[in-house]
C-alpha cells in the first residue's frame, strides 16, 4: 500500500511500509518513521524521507491530508513552485520653490544597497517631480540602505540654499513645513526602510539673483470717483499711468481677479458693470508692475468710488382744480389750468381716462415744467368715450432722455370731479325758443326808397358827415346863392 505525502513546499513523496495497530512502536519506530495508525487486521506506518524540512506537514491521526499537485514550469512562469516573495511599491520625489524655472537643471540619483550589492538604482529630474511604479522585495528594504545624490547644472544666477528630506508620511502631512523634515546635503544616506512608508521626498530650496532693473510705475491719480446714473448703461473709469522697465502692469481688482495690461498702453479702462458687477461703493485696486527679467516691483493702490445718482424722472408738484360746479344754464364752456413741476425729466405726456377705463393721449411731449388748459366743452365734443363722465381724470407721465438709456417714470394721476346741475338747461335751446316766440310777433315794414323815414348820411367835405334823419319840404335853405 502507498500513501501520497504532501509537503508545504509542494514536493510529493511516496511512503511505503507495513501499517497496523500491532506494530511495535518502540522497536519499529525510529527517527524516520511516523506512526499513522489505522484499523483492520494490521498496523501500518511509513518511513519519512531523511532530514525533512522543518515546515513539513505533520500528520494528525484521523485528519485527511489534502493532495496538492505540482505545477509544471512554463516560459512565462519558470519557477511556479518557489515560495511567494512579498514586494513593496515605493517612490522617490523631489520638489523646489523654483521648480518651474530650473526643473531641467537639477537631478536626483538614487541607489538601494543590501548585503554589499546594488539592488535598485535610477535618477529623475526636478521637472519629473517623482518616480513611477517602482517595486522591490520587502526583505531588501528592511535590511538595506538608501543613498541619494543631488546634482545640478544651475545657471549662474541660481544657487541652492537648503536641502531637506523626509519619508512619504511626513511629506504628505507637512508638505511645506520644513521644520518637520530633516536637513540634508548633496549626498543623503538613510535606511532604505524609510521607503516602507511609501517613499522618500527631497525638497531643494533655491535662491535667485536678479541682474535686471526693478520695474516701476507712476499713476496719474490714486483716487477716482465715478457717478453712475439710473439712465447709464455702464460707467467707465480710465486709469492713466507711466512706467519704466516694465513688461506688464497687473491690476488686482479683487483677491481672486487680476487683469494684466501691456505696459506700453499707458492707460487702462475699468467697467462698473463688467469688472465690478454693478456694485456701488469704494473699491481698492492693487497695481503691480512686472518685468520678465526682474519679476514684480513695488505695488501701488488706487481707490475707486462708484456713486449712485438718481435721475429717474418724477413729477414733484401738480396744481389743478379739485371740483367743477357746472351752472344750470351752462354750455360747458368752462376752462381750468393744470400746472406742474418735474425732476430729471425731458418731457411730460398727458393722457385722458375714458369711461371704460382706457387711456387716450391728450398732450404729447410737454415741457418739463409748465402748464396746460382743459376745456370741458372741447372734451365733450372731441372724445365721445368721455362725454357724460362725472370727472376728468388725467394721467401725467414724465420721461428722461438725457442719459444713455431712456427712462420712463411712474404715472401721476389727478382727478377733477364735475358736479352737474339737477336740471340741465341747454342755453342754445332756450335762446332759440325765445327767439322763435318773439319772431312770430314782430312785423317788419320796409319803407320806400324816397320815404321820409329813411336816414341818410350827408357828406359835406373835409371829412364832415351829418346824419339826416328825415326830409321835409320847407321854405328855407341851408345856403343862399347869389349872382355877382
Amino acid at each position: 500500500m502507498s500513501i501520497r505525502y504532501n509537503r508545504q513546499y509542494k514536493r510529493d513523496v511516496d511512503i511505503d511500509g507495513p501499517i497496523g495497530p500491532n506494530t511495535d512502536i518502540q522497536n519499529e519506530f525510529n527517527n524516520n518513521d511516523v506512526y499513522l495508525g489505522g484499523g483492520g487486521g494490521g498496523g501500518t506506518y511509513y518511513i519519512a524521507p531523511p532530514n525533512p524540512p522543518m515546515d513539513d506537514l505533520i500528520y494528525t491521526p484521523g485528519l485527511e491530508v489534502p493532495i496538492v499537485d505540482i505545477i509544471e514550469p512554463t516560459p512565462e512562469n519558470p519557477t511556479p513552485n518557489d515560495p511567494i516573495v512579498p514586494y513593496v511599491n515605493y517612490e522617490i520625489a523631489i520638489s523646489s520653490n523654483l521648480q518651474n524655472e530650473i526643473g531641467d537643471f537639477v537631478k536626483l540619483k538614487y541607489e538601494i544597497i543590501e548585503g554589499g550589492d546594488t539592488r535598485d538604482e535610477g535618477s529623475l529630474l526636478l521637472s519629473d517631480s517623482n518616480t513611477d511604479g517602482l517595486q522591490i522585495p520587502k526583505s531588501i528594504l528592511s535590511l538595506g540602505v538608501l543613498n541619494l545624490y543631488l546634482e545640478n547644472t544651475l545657471p549662474p544666477n541660481y544657487s541652492i540654499s537648503k536641502i531637506y528630506y523626509t519619508n512619504k508620511q511626513i511629506a504628505d502631512k507637512y508638505p511645506t513645513d520644513y521644520t518637520k523634515w530633516k536637513v540634508g546635503n548633496n549626498f543623503i544616506g538613510t535606511q532604505s526602510s524609510e521607503l516602507l512608508t511609501g517613499g522618500v521626498a527631497v525638497a531643494v530650496i533655491l535662491e535667485k539673483t536678479i541682474n535686471a532693473p526693478k520695474p516701476t510705475i507712476s499713476l496719474d491719480s490714486t483716487n477716482y470717483s465715478k457717478q453712475i446714473k439710473d439712465s447709464d448703461t455702464d460707467g467707465i473709469v480710465n486709469i492713466k499711468f507711466s512706467q519704466t522697465d516694465c513688461d506688464f502692469i497687473d491690476f488686482y481688482i479683487a483677491s481672486d481677479k487680476k487683469i494684466r495690461v501691456e505696459s506700453t498702453k499707458g492707460s487702462f479702462e475699468l467697467s462698473f458693470k463688467k469688472d465690478f458687477s454693478g456694485i456701488f461703493g469704494s473699491k481698492k485696486i492693487i497695481v503691480v508692475p512686472y518685468s520678465d527679467l526682474y519679476g514684480t516691483g513695488d505695488k501701488s493702490e488706487i481707490i475707486l468710488n462708484f456713486i449712485s445718482v438718481n435721475d429717474f424722472p418724477s413729477i414733484t408738484e401738480i396744481t389743478y382744480v379739485d371740483t367743477i360746479d357746472v351752472p344750470s344754464f351752462s354750455d360747458l364752456e368752462i376752462e381750468y389750468e393744470v400746472k406742474y413741476t418735474t425732476f430729471s425729466t425731458a418731457f411730460v405726456d398727458v393722457d385722458l381716462l375714458l369711461k371704460d377705463k382706457t387711456k387716450i393721449s391728450l398732450f404729447k411731449k410737454l415741457t418739463p415744467n409748465g402748464s396746460f388748459k382743459i376745456n370741458l366743452k372741447q372734451l365733450k365734443d372731441k372724445f365721445s368715450g368721455w362725454n357724460g363722465s362725472d370727472n376728468i381724470t388725467l394721467i401725467l407721465k414724465p420721461t428722461n432722455t438725457f442719459g444713455e438709456a431712456e427712462l420712463v417714470g411712474n404715472d401721476y394721476e389727478i382727478k377733477t370731479s364735475i358736479l352737474y346741475p339737477l336740471i340741465n338747461l341747454d342755453e342754445d335751446i332756450i335762446k332759440k325758443a325765445i327767439y322763435d316766440a318773439f319772431i312770430e310777433k314782430l312785423q317788419f315794414l320796409e319803407p320806400e326808397k324816397e320815404s321820409k323815414y329813411l336816414t341818410h348820411l350827408a357828406n359835406f367835405g373835409n371829412d364832415e358827415q351829418i346824419i339826416i334823419s328825415s326830409w321835409e319840404s320847407d321854405n328855407w335853405t341851408l345856403s343862399k346863392k347869389t349872382t355877382d
